[in-house]
């Protein structure tokens, strides 16, 4: 086996050890001796490959981010009725993270938790995947007959601050709690209902 096949099968066996404590622990907590420990990695083979957590905490967020969006790509499919799009996007999400726990823990422990030093360097990795949601969005709303003066670009700002009242919200909670799983189905919960009020308002139909 060729050194450069070697060094691949040790980043592999650091990144897998690696996903399951920063999904379990999100950044704050989280350690390299743990992960040395629990993946029987000596530390100088840890900072071999790693410079510091900063760089690994990283890799394991572009693979969440990575995986999600190569994940969603292959199941949107064009609907001509919009409500079925919207339903199976979010199905899309629903079975993503029930296929793949770890990385939802990891998608919320970064959404909530995300560690202020890093922010720069994680929008620049959450961004493909932002600019998908936005297309998306885009799209919906090229279907639906929306008020009169209203511009897409405005719902779509009017989304985000839904959103950012949602993570706000949200993140109080994950600063108190361990259970990110228990959180993000709440919190999944909440915005598919904030969807639906975006959509359809608070009046009685």
């Amino acid at each position: 086996m060729s050194q450069k096949s070697k060094s691949m099968i040790v980043r592999f066996k650091i990144l897998q050890t690696a996903l399951n404590e920063f999904a379990n622990y999100s950044y704050e907590k989280s350690s390299i001796n743990r992960i040395c420990t629990d993946g029987n990695i000596s530390k100088g083979v840890m900072y071999h490959h790693f410079k510091d957590k900063d760089e690994l905490y990283l890799l394991c967020v572009r693979y969440c981010y990575d995986t999600m969006l190569d994940y969603y790509k292959s199941k949107l499919k064009d609907n001509d009725d919009w409500r079925e799009e919207i339903k199976n996007f979010l199905d899309i999400r629903y079975h993503f993270f029930r296929e793949n726990p770890l990385l939802q823990k990891i998608f919320f422990n970064t959404l909530l938790k995300m560690p202020d030093h890093l922010k720069g360097e994680i929008k620049k990795i959450t961004k493909s995947l932002d600019e998908l949601n936005y297309q998306f969005s885009m799209k919906i709303l090229k279907k639906i007959k929306i008020r009169h003066g209203l511009k897409p670009e405005e719902i779509i700002f009017l989304l985000d601050a839904v959103q950012n009242m949602l993570n706000e919200k949200f993140y109080g909670k994950a600063q108190k709690s361990e259970e990110i799983e228990e959180i993000s189905q709440e919190y999944d919960r909440t915005a598919e209902k904030w969807i639906d009020i975006m959509l359809y308002g608070i009046l009685e139909r």
